[in-house]
């Protein structure tokens, strides 16, 4: 699959009729479209990072059906102005090409989607990227509140930083992201270093995106 994931920040002004305007728009278009397979528009939860007002993710059979959607006349009538000098003024921005997933014999129907939107400094080796890579996708296999999982490099990307990685899971519900994720010797003794500027190992950038939000059709299930 490839993916677009847009986090997006409403004007704080925005009055309710129009956030239902807007946020509509969004699903309209992502469910009349013939090249979006899948999608989730919803809320970020209380707590996230440079997170958005708003999680807009969609899934495309191919980067050729995903370049046509944005191709449609009607997706550059109705969601372009949003964001080409529109409502949102400022949104991040990934698309990318599915990478590397797994996930456990659970059937999730409502949950917690979470993405980590981040950027590898200039410079780094392509031997730290592996190992960093490596171990990220090694987190699942000790941390067993982490449902489905991908992750994956940026194809494009915009916003603040241009984006190189995506990191992308389900729970059963936050308290998996919050407790057994965030509180794991995994996380916080092994994947914490490259994060960590005192650490020697340092490769991301101190700008990121963690956000989280509620779902209702897993996205990182069987077909991700």
């Amino acid at each position: 699959m490839f993916k677009l994931t847009r986090l997006l920040y409403l004007p704080a002004d925005t009055s309710a009729p129009d956030r239902h305007t807007i946020t509509q728009t969004l699903r309209d278009a992502s469910a009349q479209s013939p090249m979006v397979k899948r999608y989730i528009l919803e809320p970020t939860l209380p707590g996230v990072l440079n997170g958005g007002d708003f999680i807009w993710h969609l899934q495309f059979a191919d980067e050729a059906a995903y370049r046509a959607c944005l191709a449609q006349p009607a997706w550059r009538e109705k969601v372009d102005p949003l964001f080409d000098g529109g409502t949102f003024r400022k949104y991040e921005s990934v698309a990318y090409q599915g990478g590397l997933s797994g996930g456990r014999p659970v059937k999730l129907s409502r949950g917690v989607y979470r993405t980590l939107i981040m950027t590898v400094k200039p410079g780094t080796s392509l031997q730290a990227i592996a190992q960093f890579d490596k171990e990220l996708a090694g987190m699942p296999r000790y941390i067993s509140s982490i449902k489905n999982w991908q992750l994956s490099h940026a194809t494009e990307a915009s916003g603040s930083r241009q984006w190189s990685h995506i990191w992308e899971q389900e729970y059963e519900n936050l308290e998996g992201l919050t407790g057994p994720y965030m509180n794991h010797p995994f996380h916080w003794a092994l994947v914490d270093r490259w994060f960590n500027p005192e650490c020697s190992q340092w490769i991301v950038d101190k700008v990121l995106c963690h956000t989280y939000c509620e779902f209702k059709t897993s996205v990182l299930g069987p077909g991700a």
